[in-house]
């Protein structure tokens, strides 16, 4: 069993504290970060790639502290950046050719590993085509294969999904759920109906901080009894979004379509549904801008 732990990490720019006290130990399986722009997500992504150094704590990877580690833990590391800076006259082979040098991969079997990660992108038979006439989607699964080359134990996504269409989305949805068998796969995004399916682990952030956590249905429970669809005129919308936290709108026959969370206990039991993960941000949200008033 492989296993990441984080002991009261912070990293502080200037006055200002990005991370504060943030523990957790992750082990095999599939993590998703959440929270709004600010949380420390993509502080605490760069801090594990070794892109940026810890103001204090510990990081520590099967017993070892990551910094004695040094190109070993690097090593160790795959990483998948928002979609940028890809060098698009390049075919798919010639980037991962370039990639896997710069990984300094074993030559003898750099043309093997190549061909092994194409495939699992389903990218194989794209391999002699410029990366500049690739779409979005497979744009990113070509990143994601970069990272593959050297078989990580861990492998950190930004924002994999931002930006394609909902056939992509699954496609890398489904990529993540394959690699995580006995991997270390930790996902920041804004899409959290993404990885409510996938994950193992929900971590919600907010100002630095790790606020809650636990297994999806774990965090759905705490919101099961409070979250109601109804059908209203649309004279109503401004109502609803004035006395509840509206969650989605949708145009129906002769009206809309509200979900939205009401903690009152005021409505009837049938408009109640089942709760998903958008909600509970969206709740979870709120519950931290109250507190920060």
């Amino acid at each position: 069993m492989i296993e990441l732990k984080i002991e009261d990490l912070y990293k502080k720019y200037g006055k200002k504290t990005a991370l504060k006290n943030f523990s957790y130990t992750f082990v095999s399986g599939i993590y998703g970060l959440i929270g709004p722009n600010g949380a420390g997500k993509s502080t605490l992504m760069n801090i594990l790639v070794d892109g940026v150094s810890r103001s204090s704590g510990k990081i520590i990877f099967n017993g070892q502290e990551i910094e004695k580690m040094g190109e070993k833990y690097r090593a160790l590391i795959g990483y998948v950046p928002q979609q940028q800076g890809m060098y698009e006259n390049f075919t798919a082979w010639e980037f991962l050719n370039y990639m896997a040098n710069l990984k300094g991969i074993n030559k003898k079997v750099i043309s093997e590993t190549i061909n092994n990660v194409l495939k699992f992108v389903n990218l194989y038979d794209e391999k002699k085509c410029k990366i500049g006439g690739f779409s979005g989607g497979m744009k990113q699964r070509i990143l994601i294969a970069q990272a593959l080359l050297n078989d990580p134990q861990i492998l950190i996504l930004d924002e994999p999904t931002a930006g394609l269409d909902p056939k992509e989305r699954i496609r890398i949805r489904n990529l993540m759920a394959k690699i995580s068998l006995e991997k270390i796969v930790i996902i920041s995004t804004h899409i959290v109906s993404d990885i409510e399916y996938i994950a193992n682990n929900i971590l919600f952030l907010h100002n630095g901080k790790l606020i809650k956590n636990g297994t999806p249905s774990e965090l759905l429970k705490e919101i099961e009894s409070i979250v109601y669809e109804e059908k209203i005129d649309k004279i109503e919308v401004e109502k609803y979004n004035s006395k509840y936290l509206v969650g989605g709108l949708t145009s129906v026959d002769g009206g809309i379509k509200i979900r939205f969370i009401d903690e009152s206990g005021e409505k009837e039991s049938k408009y109640l549904v089942e709760p998903n993960l958008e909600d509970y941000y969206l709740y979870m949200e709120k519950i931290m801008e109250n507190q920060t008033k």
